[in-house]
């Protein structure tokens, strides 16, 4: 309740806030997928309070994102990154290189691990989830990488691709989706 109200609270209730935050995210690997995105709109909103200290947590969330094997750290760490994203703001995204980072960790290579794909589609969904419209931007760089797992021969892969494609159509305006397509 308190991520919901992070707007209207002042900057008084700062340790309150960054309780309330670190706590969500402990959350969001316990959750279902309602939850997470319910608990990624809040994070933005808690973190805009702390921004130096939401740069330290976005780069443990990235962390996660890039080291881990575990589908629902994965997941969880996906919607944190997304919703410290967009309290960081999209200059962010583009200082920090995070989609050309997972591009060539994820998609660009013949042997990348099942997991690392996984985890640069999970982290696309989140983005597409947590910023709406504005990642419309980034759908040239993001969609063939989409496009091309959905024939992947693995099965995470495979639904990965299918729930980031999804997020995306349901997100992002008729126009966007076409200029993206091949």
């Amino acid at each position: 309740m308190i991520g919901a109200l992070a707007k209207y609270l002042g900057d008084t209730s700062q340790k309150k806030l960054i309780s309330a935050f670190e706590k969500l995210v402990e959350l969001l690997i316990r959750v279902s997928e309602k939850v997470r995105q319910s608990i990624c709109k809040c994070i933005p909103q808690l973190a805009q309070f702390f921004p130096g200290k939401a740069k330290v947590y976005l780069a443990e969330q990235l962390k996660v994102l890039r080291e881990t094997k575990d589908d629902r750290l994965l997941k969880s760490a996906a919607y944190a990154t997304a919703g410290l994203l967009k309290c960081l703001g999209m200059t962010e995204l583009e200082n920090l290189k995070i989609l050309d980072i997972f591009a060539s960790e994820s998609f660009d290579s013949k042997r990348v691990e099942i997991v690392r794909k996984v985890a640069g589609l999970n982290l696309y969904e989140a983005l597409s989830f947590s910023m709406g419209r504005s990642f419309e931007v980034y759908l040239p760089r993001v969609f063939p990488h989409i496009l091309g797992c959905i024939s992947d021969s693995k099965e995470p892969v495979r639904w990965a691709a299918q729930d980031a494609l999804k997020m995306i159509l349901a997100n992002f305006s008729n126009f966007a989706i076409k200029q993206a397509l091949p």
